[in-house]
């Protein structure tokens, strides 16, 4: 993944293009500190990824392949 795409797929998740300093670790949420999060999606596979910026979290469905 080239540095570009990181930094799209970030703002998607988080709502930011650059991790704080000290990393992902320092990532905010709307009420405090929140990990990045990938969360397996129980939606058909019709669906598009999603996210949830407030929480940093990622909603994919389960892909039957990579």
């Amino acid at each position: 993944m080239e540095d570009d795409e990181r930094a799209k797929l970030l703002q998607f998740v988080t709502g930011t293009t650059r991790l704080p300093p000290g990393g992902f670790a320092k990532l905010i949420g709307s009420s405090g500190p929140r990990r990045f999060t990938i969360f397996r999606s129980q939606k058909p596979l019709t669906f598009l990824p999603s996210s949830h910026s407030c929480f940093n979290q990622l909603d994919l469905p389960v892909y039957p392949s990579k």
